[in-house]
């Protein structure tokens, strides 16, 4: 049995039998509308795909991150097209989270930094024009971030 099938086994063993959920007990209660929401597997360092453009949008796209091409773009310039050295993506981190520039924010994979900015963006973003955001959330260190941003062709 695969490890993840196991982990859902005894998960839902878990809800069923000492989460205080017995079938028998709930008789005409509504069913259709109990949620069981399970932990997302942790992507290891081996299983997290190849760190290239492709893979980094379809991530985004796929953890419903909102303005996803101009985020993408923010990966590629905090990196430089994913090839930099000393500097964020040494840590796994492709949109340069830290404090001062120095220290960054250490994730398991380049994936995590990307669920990461999912909970960044949906705290602090609210919708409009997502440059001016970064401007006025102070994203960047430098005056000419977005458009260094708007500058890059994909």
């Amino acid at each position: 049995m695969r490890t993840d099938t196991l982990i859902m086994s005894l998960i839902l063993m878990l809800v069923f039998f000492w989460g205080g959920y017995d079938v028998g007990l709930n008789k005409g209660k509504d069913m259709d509308n109990i949620k069981i929401t399970l932990p997302e597997p942790k992507i290891t360092p081996l299983e997290a795909p190849e760190l290239t453009i492709d893979n980094v949008l379809i991530e985004i796209v796929r953890q419903d991150i909102r303005q996803p091409r101009i985020v993408l773009k923010q990966a590629i310039l905090e990196t430089r097209w994913f090839n930099c050295e000393n500097c964020s993506l040494d840590v796994n981190n492709c949109f340069g989270f830290g404090w001062n520039g120095k220290t960054y924010n250490k994730y398991d994979n380049w994936v995590e930094s990307v669920k990461a900015y999912k909970v960044w963006q949906d705290t602090f973003y609210n919708g409009g024009d997502y440059y001016i955001f970064l401007d006025k959330i102070g994203y960047a260190e430098t005056k000419d971030y977005t458009t260094r941003l708007k500058n890059i062709e994909i």
